[in-house]
């Protein structure tokens, strides 16, 4: 993986944290974790957690979002 891939990756798992922890948008969790464009975003959060942004899940596998174990 490269450091560009790393920190995209690193962007989109805080911003499906964000998604799931909070009742913010899709649109204000992109600008939150530093995309520019909210397309862009939409783009690659569905190409990399296979769901768009704008659907709700509650948790993502391998990560602990609320302390639990």
């Amino acid at each position: 993986m490269t450091p560009i891939q790393y920190q995209k990756q690193l962007r989109l798992v805080e911003a499906r944290r964000l998604l799931l922890a909070t009742e913010i948008d899709a649109t204000s969790a992109a600008y939150q974790v530093g995309y520019e464009s909210a397309t862009q975003f939409n783009r690659e959060y569905a190409r990399f957690f296979w769901s768009a942004a704008n659907s709700r899940c509650t948790s993502i596998p391998g990560i602990d979002l609320v302390g639990e174990s």
